[in-house]
């Protein structure tokens, strides 16, 4: 398994003058995150193997990039504004996969869910 996190400062926005370091600390500072958020399922899972990467690229390109190589997608929706209404990002994965593609809402943002289950917290 995958976790990918791409980090991406448009070209409008080239004034903030991202230097090699910068980019680098932004870089180790995401996979540092991304460790410690998955630590605690990483453990619960010793034999799935997890990698995580961290690019400089545009967040669609990068994940459909990814899409080559995999058998599913999961992409995440920052706000849940109906069924209909997804961001660019998620309609360009969508749009552009070579393999199926899950779209997830946050439970914790969407009104009509209570709150996620997993595991032993199941009854």
């Amino acid at each position: 398994m995958t976790v990918l996190h791409t980090i991406y400062v448009p070209a409008e926005y080239g004034e903030l003058a991202l230097d090699e370091g910068t980019i680098q600390q932004w870089h180790d500072g995401a996979r540092q995150e991304i460790e410690k958020q998955v630590r605690t399922r990483q453990e619960q899972h010793p034999t799935v193997n997890l990698r995580i990467d961290v690019c400089y690229q545009r967040p669609a390109d990068g994940i459909v990039a990814a899409c080559r190589h995999s058998d599913l997608v999961v992409v995440g929706r920052r706000h849940p504004h109906g069924l209909i209404h997804l961001g660019s990002v998620v309609r360009a994965v969508v749009r552009e996969s070579r393999c199926p593609v899950m779209v997830l809402t946050p439970a914790s943002q969407d009104p009509d869910r209570g709150p996620v289950q997993t595991g032993a917290d199941q009854s």
